[in-house]
């Protein structure tokens, strides 16, 4: 009869920590972090005024006019680096903390 109590017991405590395991893992892969990178113009230099910002939020930049930007964002977000005139581009955060984008120009938007 104890030795019943003593296994059952082992396996509740086996379960709890896998269980707990799991959920820092899971903490672990949403962590907030800061995405650094520059945005450019495809063979003409940085983009300064270029808004990014990460989809189905309201946090947003603008770089810096060497094309610069600082954004916090969690592993599995999506980013949208966009421009007036420009493609926009979108990535999925991974392990990368330093981003950095050539934006492509699209003359149909200008009409031209």
């Amino acid at each position: 009869m104890k030795s019943v109590k003593l296994i059952s017991l082992a396996i509740v405590m086996f379960i709890s920590l896998l269980s707990f395991t799991q959920q820092s893992n899971l903490n672990k892969q949403r962590e907030l972090k800061i995405i650094t990178g520059t945005v450019s113009e495809k063979g003409n230099g940085p983009l300064p005024g270029a808004r990014v910002f990460v989809k189905r939020t309201k946090k947003y930049v603008f770089t810096d006019f060497r094309g610069r930007y600082s954004i916090e964002a969690r592993r599995g977000d999506v980013i949208i680096f966009s421009f007036i005139g420009f493609d926009d581009f979108k990535i999925k955060i991974g392990e990368l903390n330093e981003i950095h984008i050539n934006l492509i120009s699209n003359a149909k938007t200008l009409g031209i």
